[in-house]
């Protein structure tokens, strides 16, 4: 039996906001989350790149990282990783079994796979860990962990039906991460969140810096990147492996923790920092795929994410016409998303994501407002959307990690990644 078909059974579990059944787990396993440090990375966009280009940073200062991501794009192994290595088939199957044999059998989906990823990186002894939270922050399983150092990269609405329909109560979930007399980092920017967080760190004697009025960057054009004004140090200069100026946001808050854990007994110098900005890889976002037309995949979801990449494909390929495949999940604010893409789009092809949690193509038809075409599957939409484009345009699927993962899936079958 494969990892999918053993990983059905949690699926159908749906979401369910409780630390004590991965406690209890962990407990019976002896707490392997508590045998390494690790970094805990919350908010609502920008997460799993933050982790990523940290990840990247210690890497290069030689430690051995374990990082936890999600969702994965097209192998559920994308989530576990250590020193940028897949964990293994074997070790997979292995530690789910050991799990389920100790009652992990009553977890959700997600909850089995970050107590998967807690115990492979005990067995492989890793220096360091890099978590990211899934949705939330104070009842994700990711916060059994005792961090080091939290980050929340941003704030927005998405997951509002778990997470409350106000920016202060996201705020306060999200916040959740933060420790008792811990050390917090944070790109927000919206005053009430900032205040409800500025809040919430000084209630539990947690040390809170911002970006922007503890630690702030200054862009430059896009050939030399930006310079960064940090906490312990200045860097000028400095390049970062991902595109997009939202990126720069990003970027600032991974160098920022690695000046605070460079202050906690890690030995990260500005070399390291610098590389492992240059380095960082983070597929499905902004990633070229294709050239002549340029396709881009970028798993933007959300509407500030929507509203991040088509400033970035503004700046990025001025001039150029667009065309978007684009399809969402059913809870997702499909309305505002497409307004977004209609101010930059020439043309929108709708799809359905590969699940059963994809919004109908007959519910966003209404919402374009604009030149549209219907495919109901992805990859035919990938193709038709190539095949209409000509050679100077720029093509992009977008608005679910579920679709781009379905055409990195078919690209990669046939060999033209």
């Amino acid at each position: 039996m494969d990892i999918e078909a053993r990983l059905e059974v949690f699926a159908g579990k749906g979401i369910h906001l409780d630390l004590a059944p991965i406690r209890d787990l962990l407990e019976r396993r002896g707490n392997p989350q508590r045998t390494y440090p690790s970094v805990i990375v919350g908010g609502t966009n920008g997460k799993g790149s933050v982790c990523s280009a940290l990840a990247c940073i210690l890497r290069q200062a030689g430690y051995k990282v374990g990082l936890y991501t999600s969702p994965h794009l097209v192998d559920v192994r994308e989530r576990i990783r250590v020193n940028e290595n897949l964990i293994s088939s074997a070790e997979f199957m292995r530690i789910l079994d050991e799990l389920i044999e100790a009652g992990g059998d009553k977890l959700t989906y997600f909850e089995i796979l970050t107590a998967l990823a807690f115990q492979y990186f005990k067995d492989s002894k890793v220096d360091v860990a890099v978590l990211e939270v899934g949705m939330g922050g104070r009842l994700d399983a990711t916060n059994v962990a005792d961090p080091l150092v939290s980050v929340i990269t941003n704030i927005s609405r998405d997951h509002c039906e778990f997470l409350g329909n106000r920016l202060i109560e996201i705020a306060r979930e999200k916040a959740g991460i933060i420790r008792e007399d811990g050390i917090c980092l944070t790109g927000v920017r919206h005053k009430t969140v900032r205040d409800e967080i500025e809040r919430i760190a000084k209630a539990r004697g947690a040390r809170l810096y911002m970006l922007g009025r503890d630690f702030r960057v200054r862009r430059r054009d896009r050939e030399v990147g930006f310079d960064y004004y940090g906490l312990y140090g200045n860097f000028r200069f400095l390049s970062f492996g991902l595109s997009g100026p939202h990126q720069i946001k990003n970027a600032a808050l991974a160098v920022g923790a690695g000046e605070i854990l460079s202050r906690l007994g890690f030995t990260i110098t500005e070399e390291h920092l610098r590389r492992g900005l240059e380095h960082v890889k983070w597929e499905g976002r902004l990633e070229r795929v294709a050239d002549r037309p340029v396709t881009l995949l970028d798993g933007a979801h959300n509407t500030a994410g929507i509203g991040a990449l088509c400033r970035a494909l503004k700046e990025n390929y001025p001039g150029k016409r667009f065309i978007f495949v684009f399809g969402c999940l059913a809870d997702k604010d499909y309305k505002s998303m497409l307004a977004r893409l209609r101010s930059l789009a020439d043309l929108i092809i709708l799809t359905h994501p590969p699940t059963a949690r994809g919004r109908p193509t007959s519910d966003l038809i209404p919402a374009v407002h604009g030149d549209f075409e219907v495919v109901e599957d992805p990859v035919s939409a990938y193709e038709k959307a190539r095949t209409l484009a000509q050679k100077d345009d720029i093509v992009c699927v977008t608005g679910s990690l579920y679709l781009v993962g379905a055409i990195k899936a078919y690209l990669r079958k046939f060999g033209m990644e």
